[in-house]
């Protein structure tokens, strides 16, 4: 299986099979994504996220400064973690400012956060679509993150 990466477009990709030009009226997408998820090897994109994860984690483990929160037996492609001295929102903004993309606050979990004790987390996800130059832009940008903190 071929994994779309960023110098591929997905949508075209997608929408290729129902590229019927005498036609004039739009095609439903859903017809477009199920054939999509439907061809996709799971278990190849669940080895595929789970190697992207263990790259971020053994990375961000080494970062002093940084600190997990959570380690569970069993994780799906998400990770979560702190900057020490720093609220999540900054981190955050640090990181969309070099245009790294991630999510940062309680994550509708705010009674989970309060008996932490911490404001929040920030939070990068992988899937099928991301690759190791993701995850290399991710520990390059907290790095940079951790110079103005």
């Amino acid at each position: 299986m071929h994994l779309h990466g960023h110098n591929q477009p997905v949508l075209h990709t997608l929408l290729e099979p129902y590229n019927d030009k005498t036609n004039l009226r739009s095609h439903p997408i859903h017809n477009c994504l199920g054939d999509y998820l439907t061809a996709l090897d799971w278990e190849e994109v669940f080895d595929h996220e789970q190697s992207l994860l263990n790259l971020t984690l053994s990375q961000l483990k080494q970062m002093d400064g940084v600190a997990l929160v959570g380690e569970p037996c069993n994780r799906a492609g998400v990770v979560s973690f702190e900057v020490a001295d720093s609220h999540p929102h900054d981190i955050g903004t640090l990181l969309d400012q070099q245009g790294i993309a991630v999510r940062t606050g309680h994550h509708c979990a705010m009674p989970l956060m309060a008996a932490l004790g911490i404001s929040g987390t920030i939070r990068a996800s992988f899937s099928l679509y991301n690759s190791t130059d993701d995850v290399d832009r991710l520990i390059s940008g907290i790095r940079k993150a951790l110079t103005f903190v």
